[in-house]
């Protein structure tokens, strides 16, 4: 192609500046409003953090923006009137192509710069923040411009453009539920990773893009670690992201000049229609027919389960076709031969696949870790979900056996149970730094719930800590029967102070149930609240610590008859405990 093919007109980019200059307006006015009450702060810096937290999240209004910048430069291909009239002008494609993108990349770069001068009084010595800002709205903008003028010469009308558009911008996380949907739940206790979904859809992934200029809120302190001074956030250098935003960029780039090859071969009759190349209709046809399957069969997963969800596919999979073919077609009379011919082998297709899940020939489901390949075991109960020490995290060979053990037992066990269910995780880390991880919906009158009771009520699980000053110094908090020591004493005191000769010690009372409960767990007499024992006693202790990891855990403990030493201090205490009532 030659170079000169690739001008622009000065006439048609000073046309498509002013006529819909109303659209870059509104979005620097309206950017303008909603970031500078945020930008107005005391300090500089706390501007520029300010101003830096934006980066990732404005990938959403680009996207958005981008769009509607195209469908208002392109807009004349979807009017079969106006796209023949205009292209009979002596004109080349190549620079009404050319004319508009520069117009849509100016759509950009100017609103972004005069919003970045606005900017600089605030972030005095921060400014260069506001040129970094400019240059990442200009990156993701470059993606999503590049994808929507794609799009625009894919498709015939509007409506189609935007559809396209928002498919292809979010093709890989439709996938991803797409899968989890159809086939995770053929496979037992798999758990589809959506990370690697996610790293595919740049408009999730610059969203998710919080520290690409890192800021830290830096205090001094003096020699006896008091705050003295708050400094206030410091800029710590650039983050991470920049690579993944320069690879988006140039994907944009490439796209356009896609673009420009489809807009020269591009037929001016199209107009009007959906999909506007025939090679891709029968791929839009499937892709619909597949998404509206998968909307009615988790419609119907959720009225029925997995048993009948594969009946709501069929029918969504029918109505998702020929609704497709209506689109494309422009009329209601496609129930015709070929269509249900094609209709038949779409379905097939995916029956064998889903067929093939659920047969797992290759073992998928049935597989555990060997021992000996196994680094260290992450083993989450379900049922603790707010609480920390749901969480088991072991590198010991004997728990990293019994663990394989449960996981073996839930498999040999699968089918065979009914009734109440806890959800369990267990996650392996082999020595090949592969992870692998398994969740399943584990039944209380299993026997594998039954191990796995007897892994949370071992000592060092149960505690958190095996030594008692490690595990005292941990405690932030502990309550009897949901009430404050000092709240039993105080009342207690209160009532009793014309017999008392001096009151009660909250604070011995309390470390004297702390030590109960600690050489009680140690001996494997407490039983965690959330498994059932058969020597069920009423009264229970909640503990809040703070564990190695600095997170908060809140455990409770049922005080069953052989946990002596507790049934000692409640002996002890009967009193202050019957006075209060909850004894």
């Amino acid at each position: 192609m030659k170079l000169r093919a690739l001008s622009f007109n000065k006439t048609l980019l000073r046309k498509d500046i002013f006529r819909f200059a109303p659209l870059w307006a509104i979005y620097l006015i309206g950017g303008l409003l909603v970031m500078l009450p945020n930008l107005s702060y005391d300090t500089q810096s706390q501007a520029a953090y300010q101003l830096a937290n934006t980066l990732g999240p404005y990938a959403v209004i680009n996207m958005i923006y981008a769009v509607l910048a195209v469908q208002m430069l392109f807009g004349d291909l979807f009017n079969s009137r106006l796209c023949n009239a205009l292209h009979a002008l002596p004109m080349r494609r190549e620079t009404w192509f050319c004319t508009h993108v520069i117009a849509g990349l100016l759509y950009s770069v100017v609103p972004h710069l005069i919003a970045a001068i606005f900017f600089l009084p605030m972030l005095g010595q921060f400014g260069w923040i506001a040129l970094a800002w400019v240059a990442v709205m200009l990156m993701e903008y470059l993606f999503f411009f590049g994808v929507a003028v794609l799009c625009v010469m894919c498709t015939g009308n509007r409506f189609a453009q935007v559809a396209v558009y928002a498919i292809v911008n979010f093709l890989s996380m439709i996938v991803y539920w797409f899968v989890t949907v159809i086939y995770q739940p053929l496979l037992y206790g798999v758990q589809i990773s959506e990370d690697i979904f996610a790293l595919t859809c740049p408009v999730v992934k610059m969203s998710g893009f919080g520290d690409l200029l890192r800021f830290d809120w830096i205090v001094e302190m003096n020699t006896l670690g008091i705050v003295q001074t708050e400094v206030g956030w410091v800029y710590m250098g650039p983050g991470e992201g920049w690579g993944y935003l320069g690879i988006c960029a140039g994907i944009g780039v490439a796209l356009m000049v896609a673009a420009l090859f489809l807009y020269r071969r591009r037929k001016l009759e199209c107009a009007g229609e959906f999909i506007a190349i025939d090679a891709l209709k029968p791929v839009f046809a499937v892709v619909f027919a597949l998404c509206a399957g998968a909307v009615v069969a988790a419609f119907g997963q959720g009225m029925m389960g997995t048993d009948g969800y594969l009946v709501f596919l069929i029918i969504g999979l029918v109505v998702g076709w020929f609704a497709g073919q209506m689109l494309l077609q422009r009329t209601v009379r496609v129930f015709k031969t070929k269509a249900f011919v094609n209709l038949v082998i779409l379905g097939l297709a995916l029956l064998l696949t889903v067929g093939l899940t659920a047969w797992d020939p290759v073992g998928i489901t049935r597989y555990v870790p060997k021992e000996e390949n196994i680094t260290s075991v992450e083993f989450t109960n379900g049922a603790l979900f707010n609480y920390s020490r749901a969480d088991i995290n072991t590198e010991n060979a004997e728990e990293i056996m019994e663990i394989v053990q449960i996981h073996k037992k839930i498999l040999e066990e699968r089918g065979q149970y009914s009734g109440n269910y806890r959800t369990i995780s267990i996650r392996y880390t082999m020595e090949s730094g592969q992870e692998i991880t398994r969740t399943y919906q584990v039944y209380t009158a299993s026997r594998a719930w039954m191990k796995i009771q007897d892994l949370y009520n071992k000592p060092a699980n149960l505690l958190g800590e095996t030594q008692w000053e490690d595990w005292y110094k941990s405690v932030d908090a502990v309550d009897f029967n949901s009430h404050t020591i000092k709240d039993l004493v105080s009342n207690y005191n209160e009532i009793k102070k014309d017999e008392l000769s001096e009151p009660l010690s909250a604070h011995t009372m309390q470390i004297e149930l702390l030590m109960a409960v600690f050489e009680d767990g140690c001996a494997g007499n407490l039983v965690d609240s959330q498994f059932y024992d058969k020597e069920y006693c009423p009264s229970y202790v909640t503990i809040q610590r703070t564990n190695k990891n600095g997170y908060r855990e809140h455990a409770e403990f049922y005080i069953p008859l052989r946990a002596e030493a507790c049934q000692e201090w409640m002996k002890k205490y009967a009193e202050v405990l019957t006075v209060y009532g909850i004894y």
